[in-house]
């Protein structure tokens, strides 16, 4: 947290991590390296990756979900109703479409050399596979995807003049995205040729791993922030509503608190007695 309100992580750290974390689990169960068959990773959404052609990282750091450094690009945007309408969301300073503005406007060489906009978990899948792409769960919380089409939307990437050069394919979560590569698979101690599927956020495998499947149904998930959701059969276009797509692919309208964790941690402390 380098300023107030600014929250950032380094991605080559979190490929380090992957690298340390998988090696610890696999010593610690003898043989279990043979009995894996895919690999499927989920991770916290809206951090803004930015690679080159290459897949190199153009900048050593990515702004979080929870940073708030891209709310004067949030209040300078007319949030709209044809915005609303297309994204089926509100304008919010989490979404990555305001992170590559800000970006744009305080980090250019970055997105300059940038050839593809990543969530953490599509960084992970790019050094597992050498294959780029993002999955419609996280998409649909872009600010840049079309509700309707579940594609990116150029009137959304024209509106917040973002380049469309930076927007990879959308991927289903279930896909498989490629083959481990021999160089990953020396690193984390797996055989190469596994499938890695495409994956999805952390919060729509959330979504599915808690049952939360059928309209109708709802998930309470309190972590570091805590979300609170309703399954629908499409979106709701309403202020204060959010919408998202879970990994069974159905629309969840939520609201969310930043500070989840944090308020129940103050609870526990404050009312221990």
């Amino acid at each position: 947290m380098p300023r107030h309100g600014w929250s950032e992580q380094r991605p080559a750290d979190w490929w380090q991590g992957t690298i340390d974390s998988i090696r610890h689990v696999l010593a610690d169960l003898p043989g279990s390296a043979g009995r894996v068959a895919a690999i499927c990773a989920c991770g916290q959404m809206h951090g803004a990756v930015l690679v080159d052609g290459d897949g190199r990282l153009t900048r050593d750091t990515a702004p979080l979900w929870n940073d708030k450094r891209t709310l004067p690009q949030v209040e300078r945007f007319a949030a709209t109703v044809e915005a609303q309408r297309i994204t089926a969301n509100p304008a919010s300073p989490a979404w990555p479409g305001f992170k590559v503005q800000w970006l744009m406007e305080n980090d250019p060489d970055a997105v300059d050399r940038a050839a593809h906009l990543l969530m953490p978990k599509d960084w992970i899948n790019l050094n597992l596979t050498g294959r780029v792409a993002q999955d419609i769960t996280e998409a649909s919380l872009s600010y840049l995807m079309d509700a309707g089409t579940r594609d990116w939307s150029v009137r959304m990437a024209d509106l917040l003049s973002i380049p469309r050069r930076l927007l990879p394919q959308l991927r289903q979560p279930g896909e498989i995205l490629g083959p481990l590569t021999p160089q990953a698979a020396a690193l984390i101690g797996l055989p190469a040729g596994l499938p890695v599927l495409v994956g999805a956020g952390d919060y729509p495998m959330a979504l599915l791993g808690s049952g939360a499947l059928d309209p109708g149904t709802g998930s309470d998930v309190t972590g570091t922030s805590t979300i609170l959701t309703l399954i629908q059969t499409g979106p709701i276009r309403a202020d204060g509503v959010s919408n998202v797509l879970s990994a069974a692919g159905r629309w969840g309208s939520f609201t969310l608190l930043d500070a989840g964790g944090d308020a129940v941690r103050w609870a526990r402390r404050a009312l221990h007695d």
